[in-house]
């Protein structure tokens, strides 16, 4: 008798640390599903600024539709979507800029309040983008390609912060 209790004590406290150490529904699988969400969306950006870079307006609309494709389902990215809405609505090369530099500081509030992104990020700046009132942009690289004026100005800019 003594041991069948033992037992049974046994068995249920071994079913509590099963239960206890199971992930929960809303657990670290919401936090994984964030991290990869946001992840993808930084992709996209970063190949959107890669065609302002080449001065490839088409590229920078079909980049734009893919962007606001991977916002759907991802939380405070409202200001992101209507950004992509707006590059993806126009073929005017300096129209998609003006509506990227919007779009480059919405991502930046996004990212550097979230520790969901596993890459390091570079806000950098070129103080002479739009008549001298100077833009922002995030890039993956240290190195500036400056996707406001591209092969024209190049290498005009600097980091200006490094988001981790």
């Amino acid at each position: 008798m003594k041991i069948a209790v033992k037992r049974t004590g046994l068995m249920l406290g071994l079913s509590w640390l099963v239960l206890a150490c199971q992930p929960s529904a809303n657990g670290s699988g919401e936090v994984e599903q964030e991290v990869s969400s946001l992840d993808k969306v930084v992709e996209v950006y970063l190949s959107l600024k890669d065609a302002f870079v080449a001065s490839d307006q088409e590229a920078a609309q079909e980049q734009a539709q893919v962007l606001v494709a991977s916002l759907s389902g991802v939380e405070g990215t409202e200001e992101l979507a209507q950004g992509a809405k707006a590059i993806a609505g126009t073929s005017d090369l300096e129209e998609q800029r003006e509506q990227f530099e919007n779009l480059s500081d919405a991502i930046y509030k996004v990212v550097s309040k979230s520790d969901a992104v596993e890459k390091t990020l570079y806000r950098q700046y070129c103080p002479m983008a739009f008549d001298d009132k100077g833009a922002f942009w995030i890039s993956d690289s240290d190195q500036v390609r400056n996707p406001y004026f591209g092969d024209a100005m190049l290498k005009c800019g600097s980091v200006k912060e490094v988001i981790e």
